[in-house]
């Protein structure tokens, strides 16, 4: 592995994780913050 497929998929991954957490708290409002 070189370090351009690892920033390119640790970049992905973080971007589909942002989205999804986006998507997420617009449809729930979230109970799951105040546990």
């Amino acid at each position: 592995m070189t370090w351009t497929t690892l920033l390119r998929k640790a970049t992905s991954v973080l971007l589909w994780l942002w989205i999804c957490s986006i998507t997420g708290l617009q449809r729930l409002s979230v109970p799951t913050l105040q546990l």
